[in-house]
């Protein structure tokens, strides 16, 4: 029995409706990876009693880490379970506000100190504290300033 459509309109109507299930499935598959990741970084901050900002968060949900060439800078973000292992590096004791996030794939690590995204070299010679330069206080002002080269 055929219905009184034309062929055309109803391979139209079963393309359509083909996208909305390939999207919703979709948006399911992402919303699914996004809640992983939430529980992920949450169990991070725990183990390592440190707060993410909300920005980073957000990045970290979708992309979960990043490893180009950024601009005239390059970026290093390091992923959940890198994070989780970063506080081995002895660089500064790692607390609730200050912590590392990644490097610039040389001999500078990036962190995050007191909700300031900022820029440290792995290796110098006094105060950790004489070494920081801030390069933002949100993640695209950090992501700016490494774009223009100020991260190294």
């Amino acid at each position: 029995m055929r219905s009184g459509m034309p062929h055309s309109a109803l391979v139209n109507a079963w393309c359509i409706l083909n996208r909305s299930v390939s999207h919703a499935r979709k948006v399911a598959a992402w919303t699914s990876i996004a809640w992983r990741q939430s529980v992920e970084i949450e169990a991070c901050e725990t183990s390592l009693s440190i707060i993410l900002p909300e920005d980073y968060k957000a990045f970290l949900r979708i992309s979960n880490a990043f490893n180009d060439e950024v601009g005239q800078g390059y970026l290093v973000l390091w992923s959940v379970a890198e994070l989780a292992k970063a506080d081995g590096y002895e660089l500064f004791e790692f607390q609730v506000n200050r912590f590392l996030i990644g490097s610039n794939g040389d001999p500078t690590a990036y962190g995050i100190i007191g909700g300031s995204y900022i820029s440290i070299p792995f290796v110098f010679a006094g105060a950790w504290s004489e070494e920081v330069r801030v390069l933002g206080r949100t993640f695209d002002e950090f992501i700016k300033a490494v774009e223009t080269g100020e991260g190294s």
